[in-house]
């Protein structure tokens, strides 16, 4: 879906996505995340705090992911290439594919969420932030449905 598609989709045929609407589409695409990052999620979505999002914050929040992962690469010797390059290098050290990765991460799943992703690449020891990470999972997503295949 278009992020226009699923604001209106959340929005129900109202003019802003409320918040149980908001808290139940997030629960659903990180069931880890904690009442409190769902919460700091939606200040940065309704940015005027005036209690719904509107289409132009939705369009907005959305939109600044590229924003993001720049400030988040910003003052960091890696760029998102290297990152890239350092995840293909750790693969190869352990003798696996991209294939046997994907795998392992989604667990017989065909799709690999957020959620996993950061695990195994946290737990594997790399020294990466979780703003570096979000910016690498972004990288690998080519639409908003939280999945990779």
């Amino acid at each position: 879906k278009s992020i226009d598609e699923l604001f209106h989709t959340l929005a129900s045929g109202n003019t802003e996505v409320f918040w149980p609407d908001f808290q139940a589409l997030f629960t659903t695409l990180d069931p880890n995340l904690t009442i409190l990052q769902l919460l700091h999620l939606w200040r940065t979505f309704d940015a005027d705090a005036g209690g719904g999002v509107s289409l132009e914050e939705f369009r907005h929040a959305l939109g600044e992911r590229k924003e993001t992962c720049a400030v988040a690469l910003e003052g960091s010797d890696l760029t998102l290439e290297q990152m890239r390059s350092r995840l293909a290098m750790m693969l190869q050290l352990e003798g696996q594919s991209i294939e046997q990765f994907f795998d392992r991460v989604a667990g017989g799943a065909d799709v690999v969420r957020w959620h996993q992703f950061r695990d195994v690449v946290l737990d594997s020891g790399a020294s990466v932030t979780e703003p570096q990470l979000v910016c690498l999972w972004g990288s690998f997503r080519r639409n908003s449905d939280d999945c990779v295949s």
